[in-house]
Parts: C-alpha cells; sequence; structure tokens
C-alpha cells in the first residue's frame, strides 16, 4: 500500500518561547513534523521518541530555521518542540498510513538569501519503488503564498499567522520512481527561503521482511558455498 496523509494540520507560536507545542491527530499512526523558527533557536530538542532527520537555515538578514522530524507507530496526540533560545515558529503536522517513516529520504535543503521561489531539493537516487513525496518550504518576511509546486496538490497545508516565519507543505503520491525533481513554491516576492523534500517509502510488510531476509541469508551462503569452492581449486582449502 502506497504511503499516504490521513490527517494535516498547522500551528504557531506568535510570540518567543522556548515551548512550541504542537498538537497532533489521533490515533497510533506515523506521524511527522516540520517547523520554522524565526532566528537561531540554539539547541532544539525533539519530543521523546521522535527522530530529526533534517535541519538547515537561510543563514542571512531575515534568517529562517527548519526541522524536520518523525516518529513511528506513535499513539503522541499532543507534544512540545523545547529550544535553548527564546524564538517564534511555525509548523505543519502529518499523519501517515501504509509508511516507512523510519526509512525516509531527506536531502540537504535548498536555501537562497533572497528569491520569491522555494526549491524543495532533487530526491537523489532512490531505490525503485512507490513514494508518497512530501515538500515544505518556509521563509522569513511576510510574503503570501501564491503557488505550490505544480501536482503537488495533495494536503496542502500553509501557516502565515506570523509576519515571520511561515512555512507551507504540500505532497504528491508517486509510483515506481527511482528520483523526483519538485519543482517549486511561488510567494509573492523576494525574501530568504529554505525549502525541503521528503520520500516516504511504502510500508514494508512482515511476510515482505521475511522473505527479504530470507534471500540475503540464501545469497550469503552462496557466496560462502563460491569462495570455498574457489579455494579448492586452487588447493589452497577443501571445501566442506
Amino acid at each position: 500500500m502506497v504511503a499516504d496523509i490521513t490527517a494535516t494540520d498547522v500551528g504557531s507560536e506568535s510570540s518567543g518561547t522556548t515551548s512550541h507545542s504542537v498538537s497532533l491527530g489521533s490515533g497510533t499512526a506515523d506521524k511527522g513534523i516540520y517547523i520554522t523558527f524565526d532566528a537561531d533557536p540554539g539547541t532544539v530538542t525533539q519530543p521523546t521518541d521522535w527522530t530529526i532527520e533534517q535541519t538547515g537555515n537561510s543563514g542571512g538578514s531575515q534568517v529562517v530555521y527548519l526541522w524536520v522530524m518523525f516518529r513511528a507507530n506513535t499513539s503522541d496526540t499532543s507534544v512540545t518542540v523545547t529550544t535553548s533560545n527564546s524564538v517564534l515558529s511555525a509548523h505543519v503536522w502529518r499523519v501517515f498510513s501504509g509508511s516507512d517513516v523510519d526509512n525516509v529520504t531527506v536531502p540537504t535543503f535548498d536555501t537562497v538569501a533572497s528569491g520569491a521561489a522555494p526549491d524543495p531539493p532533487d530526491t537523489g537516487t532512490l531505490t525503485s519503488g512507490d513514494y508518497l513525496v512530501d515538500t515544505v518550504a518556509g521563509w522569513g518576511r511576510n510574503r503570501s503564498l501564491n503557488s505550490y509546486p505544480t501536482d503537488y496538490d495533495e494536503d496542502q497545508q500553509s501557516e502565515t499567522t506570523n509576519t515571520r516565519p511561515r512555512i507551507a507543505a504540500a505532497a504528491d503520491t508517486l509510483l515506481s520512481i527511482t528520483s523526483e525533481d519538485p519543482g517549486t513554491y511561488a510567494l509573492s516576492g523576494n525574501t530568504e527561503n529554505i525549502a525541503g523534500t521528503i520520500a516516504i517509502p511504502e510500508a514494508v510488510s512482515a511476510v515482505a521482511r521475511f522473505i527479504r531476509a530470507g534471500l540475503q541469508s540464501r545469497q550469503v551462503i552462496r557466496k560462502d558455498d563460491e569462495r570455498l569452492v574457489s579455494q579448492d581449486i586452487l588447493g589452497n582449502r577443501k571445501s566442506t
């Protein structure tokens, strides 16, 4: 089953704080948080048992910071991301089904000092298969979001409550791919921005994992047999 987003929403902290609350969807599932900060957050501590997959910042006078994190099979419905510095934030959260968030691909974020087209990076080489490709863009001034990447029309979200930072996300389901370049967002004017791409593979069933493990074991045994036979031919060791 191809990974899918079953619930999603946005939130923000409009006053400087070190405690950034995220209200997640209900139920037990794979979940994700994409969060931007308007200034150096210092040390960022993710919720317990969550994994930070990628971080970055745009690096200029209107700097925006972006963190992407996930937790598999969690019943968390409300969590807190903490920062050692008091900053503003904006976030998008996701609830997934049919996903394998322990094996997501998150390339280094694309950053621009001044531009109106946040550009989620190419995924690079993926293992051929079906993916939910999610994109996220953050920016540092009160520019409006004019459009999402072409064809990324699934689960579009944007949080523009604060003057800064702002954030948007949009996904697309892609079958039998080995790479993907999502295209660009469009803002109403130039500003510092940062953009990320998240390739989420479909979940592998227990049966598939068992078969895969068996095939890998057979390959190892076969390689060992070939090594022993080769040594026997050379007269160094007899195969057993």
